[in-house]
């Protein structure tokens, strides 16, 4: 190498920085999170359709504990949550958008309601445990979506 005050050339390393080469080689590396778009995709196909399934017991129980107006307010919004699952499954872009909405919906109208949080003290756990794994899910979808959404490339 020569001294560049003394008009030698100096020769550049044409080996990358060592950072450089740590972060384009982490998704290869074993134990390492891949957030590619079909794990995103992965994610929010089995958020979804997990929130899906998880609404015909939601129904059972609302059919037994709540009123009637109640009951089928909640079933018009399974079979619109159902709909929009099935745009989602057919990787339409506009049906992720309607998914989040839902999912917002959901944890709006569920989170702020004591009735909910009663369920842990009167010892109904299954009622409880619905309502948990449900808002779980409910956030799970949002976070999943919004980074499928976020990707440029789309199929």
């Amino acid at each position: 190498m020569g001294n560049p005050l003394l008009g030698h050339r100096v020769r550049i390393p044409t080996q990358k920085p060592y950072l450089y080469r740590l972060v384009t080689r982490l998704p290869q590396q074993k134990g390492c999170w891949n957030l590619n778009l079909s794990n995103l995709r992965t994610g929010t196909l089995i958020s979804v359709l997990l929130t899906v399934a998880m609404g015909p017991l939601l129904l059972y129980q609302l059919y037994v504990l709540a009123p009637r107006f109640l009951f089928y307010s909640v079933l018009a919004g399974w079979v619109a949550y159902s709909a929009a699952a099935v745009g989602v499954v057919a990787k339409n872009r506009e049906a992720h958008y309607v998914i989040i909405m839902l999912a917002l919906l959901v944890l709006i109208l569920s989170l702020p309601q004591p009735e909910h949080y009663s369920f842990f003290y009167s010892g109904d756990y299954l009622a409880a445990i619905t309502f948990l794994v449900g808002d779980l899910l409910q956030v799970l979808v949002i976070l999943f979506t919004i980074l499928v959404i976020r990707q440029k490339r789309w199929f």
